[in-house]
């Protein structure tokens, strides 16, 4: 089969590991353009803010792609500098169902998820007094700020090529210049955020959520989610 050239958009998580699993095939030659590079603080840039967890996604078309992600999972999962591993456990409230929470956790939440037999460790767990239904399995928590140097480095030992570049349209990195060999076979969008203004994309339905992330110096031996809290008398 002749070689293919693949340019990947977007520098984050969801970039990054497109082109390192992309990279596993030695038939395809990868570029991954952005206009932000790991090292970055924008707030374009959404990956070195995130806090990341590991965790199966709500739909079945996702068992391949979590089944490849388990693999790289497996590898960070030794690399305790920027990786802590831990039960987690999600709980759900009958009364967020319905919600954009409670439907984000459903899946999760399920007695007979589809992923039961793909991640570690899923079972039920006994209904806890601050929800109507609770289960758990194993995960794994990452520090994106050391995590997507990691996945460059990775990227970089199987040749694939990095360079800085903005798009105004998808098609602009189809051109000729952004690929070494002068020709583009194949345009991997994983531009986030900026789907939303990206020409030919410009998905409406990319908006950014605001979150606050908190670091505490602390030991834990779960990671938690919960579907929703009882914040004060004036929310749900």
């Amino acid at each position: 089969m002749a070689e293919k050239n693949i340019v990947v958009i977007g520098t984050g998580v969801s970039g990054l590991t497109t082109a390192l699993l992309l990279s596993q095939d030695p038939q395809y030659r990868i570029v991954v353009a952005a206009k932000h590079m790991p090292g970055d603080y924008d707030k374009e840039y959404a990956s070195p803010w995130a806090a990341y967890r590991y965790e199966a996604v709500k739909s079945q078309n996702g068992r391949e792609a979590l089944g490849k992600c388990s693999r790289i999972s497996s590898e960070i999962a030794l690399v305790p500098a920027f990786t802590s591993k831990a039960n987690c456990e999600i709980h759900q409230r009958a009364k967020d169902v319905g919600t954009p929470s409670g439907d984000g956790y459903s899946e999760l939440s399920s007695v007979d998820p589809w992923f039961k037999t793909i991640v570690l460790n899923f079972h039920q767990l006994d209904t806890p007094s601050d929800a109507d239904s609770a289960t758990l399995c194993m995960s794994v928590c990452i520090n994106t700020a050391i995590y997507l140097p990691w996945l460059v480095s990775q990227c970089l030992e199987r040749k694939v090529t990095f360079k800085r570049k903005q798009f105004k349209h998808v098609r602009d990195a189809a051109a000729p210049s952004i690929h070494p060999a002068e020709k583009v076979d194949l345009v991997v969008n994983c531009s986030g955020l900026m789907a939303s203004k990206l020409g030919a994309v410009e998905d409406d339905k990319m908006y950014p959520a605001r979150g606050q992330v908190v670091l505490v110096r602390n030991e834990s031996d779960k990671i938690m989610g919960v579907t929703g809290t009882h914040d004060s008398g004036d929310e749900p």
